[in-house]
């Protein structure tokens, strides 16, 4: 039996999605150990993570963020820091800084990204991201690099971000940025009790993070000299699937609780995406054109199916496309380090169907 999905009928999709995501998390990771709101997992290749949920308001974003992951940086720190004592403005907490200004910097910036995402997704639960990894050296083969990146150590800061109606808040971008509430709204039982509760659950995420460096340590990576801090990358939320599909259509010939067979691209999608870039001619004669493309998930799972004999052995030439809005530029850097190609091309100011847009470029690059 068939299913099909569109833009005005996604919750199945969601759904899919969000299963689909749990059980590859429940299959890598293994099961969780709960602690008060705080879940640790084993991770990947020996690796580790670890989960929080906390539920804030909008103006509370940044103070919040900001104190866990300054917190989480300081107690991975290596070399020698300048601890800097930072008190909240909005809660009797004080946390430390390692005092180096480009981590000021890094958290801030991500933080402000976040925020920006948040607002253009309300009443959404956003989760934010803090990897540690290493770089190795590997056997280069066809379909891989010499170069690896290896998480070591994720930590998942899931906020639940809500808004009350009656509430005038301001919060500015710098760190002493003021908090101006209704002053009759901020007298209310019912918020002291949720901000009293928050300082708590806030007190407590604080304290697991400071018990989980000092205990867990197995999984952490030799120490070179010379190195204050390990490599890290903080991870914002980017658009949903479901946003990004547009008006698409997926068939799942096998029942929604397995990936989909099938899907047939929107007229939609094919203008704002595929054919952004072409002509109006070309547009329509695609529209006319398009036909359900098999996805053929069950295939590429197949290690075989692609050798370095076979596939490895064909010359390959990657043209990365500036404009893409179907394979972003970071996607296609992604394709070029896991199978690096013979050569690397690029052309600007072209999208996915380069071949149409940007003909003499694709022809001569």
């Amino acid at each position: 039996m068939c299913y099909h999905i569109n833009s005005s009928n996604l919750a199945n999709l969601e759904n899919y999605v969000f299963n689909f995501v749990m059980a590859w998390v429940d299959m890598v990771y293994g099961s969780r150990q709960v602690v008060s709101g705080v879940w640790v997992c084993d991770g990947v290749r020996n690796g580790k993570a670890v989960g929080m949920d906390v539920e804030v308001e909008h103006f509370e974003i940044r103070e919040v963020l900001r104190c866990i992951l300054h917190t989480i940086v300081f107690h991975r720190a290596l070399g020698l820091v300048r601890p800097k004592d930072i008190d909240l403005e909005l809660f009797d907490i004080t946390y430390v800084q390692c005092g180096d200004i480009e981590v000021e910097k890094k958290i801030d910036e991500k933080i402000e990204q976040f925020v920006s995402w948040v607002e253009k997704h309300p009443n959404k639960k956003s989760e934010i991201c803090l990897s540690f990894y290493e770089v190795k050296s590997k056997h280069p083969s066809w379909f891989t690099n010499k170069i690896e990146r290896l998480d070591w150590e994720q930590w998942h800061i899931n906020l639940n971000v809500t808004q009350h109606p009656k509430l005038k808040a301001h919060s500015g971008k710098s760190h002493h940025s003021k908090i101006v509430v209704d002053p009759g709204e901020s007298a209310s039982e019912e918020r002291s009790v949720r901000r009293a509760s928050l300082e708590v659950s806030l007190r407590e995420v604080l304290f697991q993070i400071i018990k989980f460096v000092n205990e867990k340590k197995d999984h952490v990576p030799p120490i070179t000299e010379s190195v204050i801090y390990f490599p890290y990358e903080i991870h914002i939320p980017r658009r949903t699937s479901t946003e990004s599909l547009m008006d698409c259509h997926f068939t799942f010939a096998n029942g929604l609780e397995n990936p989909p067979t099938s899907a047939i691209f929107g007229q939609e999608y094919l203008k704002a995406k595929l054919y952004k870039h072409c002509k109006p001619e070309d547009l329509e004669l695609a529209k006319k054109l398009i036909r359900p493309t098999g996805l053929f998930v069950e295939d590429f799972a197949n290690d075989s199916l692609l050798t370095e004999m076979k596939f490895g052995s064909v010359n390959r030439v990657f043209a990365v496309c500036k404009e893409d809005e179907v394979m972003k530029e970071e996607f296609q850097e992604f394709m070029i380090r896991k199978s690096p190609p013979k050569e690397v091309k690029v052309i600007k100011e072209c999208g996915d169907t380069v071949m149409l847009s940007k003909l003499k470029s694709f022809a001569y690059a």
